[in-house]
């Protein structure tokens, strides 16, 4: 099965006032079903150093925007989640310097347990008794009710794609700080034009999620941050940009950097399937001159809701470019939130440069259970350093972790900057490097064509079959002969 891929352009100054905006007049129930959102991000609460984090909390207000009630019942799973995540925008500051975008904490989660019947996002509110959030209306939960640890429950026991979750849920001995917002204090420096933070908050509930409504849960809201050493203060700025995940606003402060949104299919076809795919991934790039012909490639990768969660990510890179300083960032994992209450691993993605390609990844779920997986409600960085420019119509593969079911992808596509042919090097089509172009090369190419290596499956910026086309006429055009 081919998964649904849907491409996201850059903001508009236009499209960034609408998010600003939010849900306006007019715009609720438009959605069939229940449709919880993220309304606004407020507080923060701000908490004293322990156990060698820093540490804060977001309060949230949740709207239902869509045309029935939305299940909010304290004793049993139907109700929401929500967790919260904080991340780091650092732009380029000159010769030499790059932009990166990196998630530096993420909480447990709130479980909700009665919604009041308020009015934030919507004209009108069908109030309820509170086992529920009615048509229209809104709910607060305060920073401090959001950062009050011994409440908090682990993400592990909980499938983002489909809403449902275990409860009660598990609640293994912590020390303070463990499950809030807290970033290790090497992560901080004092908020500046050039140093952004963002806060970004996710509700996950079943009926959400089986009425197709799971992908517009996650709202953002930049964060201001002072201090040293280990006294650190978070505070909030402008106004939540509801909707949308921290990710896009690195392209909105950064116009160069390329986004992509994935949705990776369930065995159903979208069209037919109540949940709407497995999955949601947004794929940011960027490509910086570094001067002196080296260039540095950033990508950074959100798992939004999927379930199946990422295991490993490969980059394609023509033969002989030069590829240095490949690197990796994860977001800590504590307080023994994995299976078995332990906590899951924080063992960096092995990286592979070999096969025409920069790849990295983690342990097989078959080999470790709390390997370091791309989870939901989370981005992982990855980064190196090329002797040539980008190309724009990449083909990067991102690897499933958890196995698929049948007709469900093994792995997706996205469209990334990735570097381009070394210039003066006409021979693309030397598949087996003899510095000829013969026959033996057609094969060659075949073989890494079935055997799924990237190189040849996104050849010519073509993927699929097309690529092997796209080869072959290469080929042609060059003629047998020597390099």
């Amino acid at each position: 099965m081919k998964e649904n891929v849907k491409s996201i352009g850059l903001l508009t100054a236009v499209a960034a006032l609408a998010l600003a905006a939010g849900v306006a007049s007019g715009q609720c129930q438009i959605t069939t079903g229940p449709d919880v959102i993220v309304g606004d991000l407020t507080g923060p609460s701000n908490y004293t150093f322990a156990s060698g984090l820093e540490s804060t909390s977001l309060g949230t207000v949740s709207c239902n925007i869509g045309n029935a009630q939305l299940l909010w019942i304290a004793g049993n799973n139907q109700h929401p989640v929500i967790g919260g995540n904080l991340y780091k925008y650092t732009a380029a500051t000159g010769p030499g310097t790059y932009g990166k975008f990196e998630q530096i904490a993420q909480s447990w989660l709130k479980h909700g347990f009665y919604a009041l019947s308020q009015t934030l996002c919507c004209p009108s509110c069908a109030g309820t008794n509170g086992s529920t959030l009615g048509i229209g209306c809104s709910d607060p939960y305060t920073s401090a009710r959001n950062g009050s640890e011994g409440g908090l429950g682990p993400r592990r026991q909980v499938n983002a794609s489909t809403g449902v979750f275990t409860y009660p849920p598990a609640n293994p001995t912590f020390a303070t700080n463990q499950r809030r917002l807290s970033p290790l204090p090497i992560d901080l420096t004092a908020s500046s034009t050039t140093v952004k933070y963002f806060g970004e908050s996710q509700y996950v509930t079943p009926d959400d999620a089986s009425s197709g409504n799971k992908f517009n849960n996650s709202s953002v809201r930049e964060m201001t941050v002072t201090g040293s050493g280990t006294a650190w203060a978070f505070g909030l700025t402008g106004v939540t940009v509801r909707r949308t995940a921290a990710i896009e606003r690195w392209a909105f402060h950064d116009p160069a950097v390329l986004l992509e949104t994935v949705i990776v299919p369930n065995a159903l076809p979208i069209a037919t399937d109540p949940y709407k795919g497995e999955g949601k991934y947004i794929v940011g790039s960027r490509a910086t001159d570094l001067g002196g012909g080296i260039w540095h490639y950033e990508y950074a990768i959100f798992n939004q809701n999927s379930h199946r969660s990422g295991g490993s990510f490969d980059v394609p890179v023509p033969a002989g470019v030069v590829v240095t300083n490949v690197g990796f960032h994860d977001v800590a994992y504590l307080a023994g939130d994995g299976e078995g209450n332990v906590s899951f691993s924080s063992t960096d993605w092995a990286s592979d440069t070999s096969g025409n390609k920069v790849g990295w990844a983690t342990e097989a779920q078959s080999v470790n259970t709390n390997a370091n997986a791309l989870r939901w409600g989370t981005t992982y960085n990855f980064r190196f350093d090329a002797n040539t420019p980008p190309v724009t119509n990449g083909q990067a593969t991102v690897g499933l972790w958890r196995a698929p079911a049948a007709n469900e992808p093994a792995n997706f596509t996205a469209r990334v900057m990735s570097p381009s042919a070394p210039v003066g090097t006409p021979c693309d089509v030397d598949w087996n490097g003899d510095d000829a172009v013969d026959v033996p090369d057609i094969f060659a190419f075949l073989s890494d064509w079935f055997g799924d290596v990237p190189a040849a499956q996104n050849f010519g910026g073509q993927t699929g079959v097309p690529a092997i086309f796209a080869y072959l006429s290469e080929w042609f055009a060059h003629g047998v002969g020597p390099c």
